[in-house]
């Protein structure tokens, strides 16, 4: 397998980031420009940048604040929030992003993913899911009607790999802000599709990094809170990490 990513999440509101908790609270804590330039200082493998409220509010995850984040990082950008059009992918990769992740409009348009794939090369799109556990079931969750999907977990994965999708997101609602861990058997999902799968929700430490790559068949780990303030930074998650396992890229000497 080839080494695994920490990756660092930036939640926003519109302009401002903001700390969620369990979907249902949301603190703001600055100018996500200026957090991704910290994550992208601390030498994440990945920065991924999402947009809450977008969809709700029926806009899209601001261009003017992708140019502004990527003029002076070097980190890879992910990014989403309110995407429904092809030419609104295209708006955002020309505005900086490396990547954009799809989560509503995959539901909505099946034949959307595909058509993104086909345009823009299936590794510039990741398909987002939200998850929630519910009597100790996984459940896909719609994050707009706070409501569970019938469709299962590993059903949903296999339909989006097979529409062209280069990697999914699986963020564990119920774990969301709690720094309690990753919920081990959401990564276990990662064994269900060919395709990367990064799980996210719940990072609270070093060592919570370090069991889920144990674990799990996970392409990489995504935290936000945990990164959030200096006393955590995501260089020391990797020295802790380094230190039980090679399954990361090293840092370099400018750390």
């Amino acid at each position: 397998m080839a080494l695994r990513r920490i990756i660092g999440s930036i939640f926003t509101r519109g302009p401002l980031a903001v700390q969620s908790i369990a979907f249902k609270r949301h603190l703001p804590i600055g100018d996500p420009v200026v957090i991704a330039e910290a994550f992208d200082r601390w030498q994440a493998d990945e920065i991924v940048l999402a947009d809450i409220t977008a969809s709700a509010e029926g806009r899209l995850v601001s261009k003017e604040l992708i140019t502004r984040a990527t003029q002076y990082l070097r980190t890879p950008l992910t990014v989403g929030g309110g995407i429904q059009t092809i030419e609104q992918v295209e708006d955002l990769l020309r505005s900086g992003a490396d990547r954009v992740f799809i989560n509503t409009t995959a539901r909505k348009n099946d034949k959307f993913v595909g058509e993104a794939a086909r345009f823009f090369g299936s590794q510039c799109i990741v398909a987002w899911i939200d998850v929630l556990a519910v009597d100790d079931t996984l459940r896909v969750y719609d994050h707009l009607t706070r409501s569970t999907l019938d469709t299962p977990l590993e059903s949903w994965m296999r339909e989006l790999e097979q529409r062209g999708i280069g990697e999914i997101i699986l963020h564990a609602v119920h774990a969301d802000g709690q720094m309690q861990g990753f919920d081990l058997g959401l990564a276990a999902y990662a064994a269900d599709v060919a395709v990367p799968v990064i799980i996210s929700g719940g990072a609270g430490n070093t060592g919570h990094f370090a069991t889920v790559f144990r674990a799990s068949e996970v392409a990489g780990a995504c935290a936000g809170n945990l990164f959030s303030h200096s006393e955590c930074a995501i260089t020391t998650v990797k020295r802790g990490v380094l230190a039980t396992t090679p399954a990361i890229r090293s840092l370099h000497s400018a750390a």
